[in-house]
């Protein structure tokens, strides 16, 4: 794992940058490859250092749950080995990060790291369907590493400046009328201090809010009028979460973003009326 593009920004904002690292794990003894591998815990007993990192990656859109449902993950002391910070099992998908990671300071940089290798993952996975099992063993395995790794550092840096940079809120508006919605901003980042009132969305239109977010999940009201006197909701009616906005009482809504690519682009709300 390389140093990302953005460690200037990380090094400002305190966040810990590991030092470049492009040593294989083939210089570790099998032995204690095994004894990690055998360690190393399925998706649903993951330990609460990797589920926070997992979950992490999950919020910024970069994976879906599902894409960690075959993958074991554990700590192992590579670096004491003379190892890699972290290595990816092409048998058996074991994913193995350094045990620097399990204590606190290392999150941001333990997320940047198991998306690399999560990289590696679906690599293999690939190579497997079209190739064989026997794939691991084989020359071609060998051959492929280069490009491989230069493929999982790239996306590594961009998984990196994204949970650091956050992810742009795009709202798109299929109604015929105007939408103001307002971006809780508990559950975002406004691009201005502030207050911050409602964002208004001209009909049939997308527009770029002056807004990021870390997480899919956010909370959200809107409203626009239709068919003369009635208006179309977006809230929560039993005021579960509520805000008082303009001098009046409004439930927000809990809504889960969607996002085009795993390392580039904006959250989308999508916003339609009957």
């Amino acid at each position: 794992m390389r140093i990302f593009s953005v460690f200037v920004f990380l090094l400002s904002a305190g966040f810990p940058v590991f030092a470049d690292d492009r040593v294989a794990s083939d210089f570790i003894s099998q032995s204690v490859l095994n004894d990690c591998d055998a360690q190393a815990r399925p998706s649903d007993l993951y330990e609460q250092r990797v589920r926070d990192a997992v979950d992490g990656l999950i919020d910024i859109g970069a994976f879906a749950q599902d894409d960690f449902h075959d993958v074991k993950i554990g700590f192992c002391k590579l670096r004491q080995e003379n190892g890699p910070v972290a290595t990816t099992n092409c048998v058996n998908d074991t994913i193995l990060m350094d045990v620097k990671y399990n204590r606190d300071g290392q999150q941001f940089a333990m997320k940047a790291t198991l998306a690399h290798e999560m990289k590696h993952y679906f690599q293999h996975r690939e190579q497997k369907s079209r190739l064989g099992a026997a794939y691991c063993d084989s020359q071609q395995y060998e051959s492929d590493k280069p490009w491989m790794e230069a493929a999982a550092d790239q996306f590594g840096d961009q998984i990196g400046e994204l949970l650091f940079l956050r992810r742009p809120i795009e709202i798109e508006n299929s109604c015929a009328s105007p939408v103001p919605v307002y971006l809780d901003e508990y559950s975002v980042t406004y691009n201005e201090t502030g207050p911050h009132d409602f964002i208004s969305v001209p009909p049939n239109s997308v527009i770029l809010a002056p807004a990021t977010s870390g997480s899919k999940d956010i909370k959200f009201y809107a409203e626009t009028e239709i068919n003369g006197d009635q208006f179309r909701l977006w809230h929560d009616p039993l005021l579960a979460d509520k805000r008082i906005i303009d001098g009046k009482r409004i439930g927000l809504k809990n809504y889960t973003l969607s996002n085009a690519s795993r390392t580039t682009g904006p959250f989308k709300l999508s916003l339609s009326c009957p």
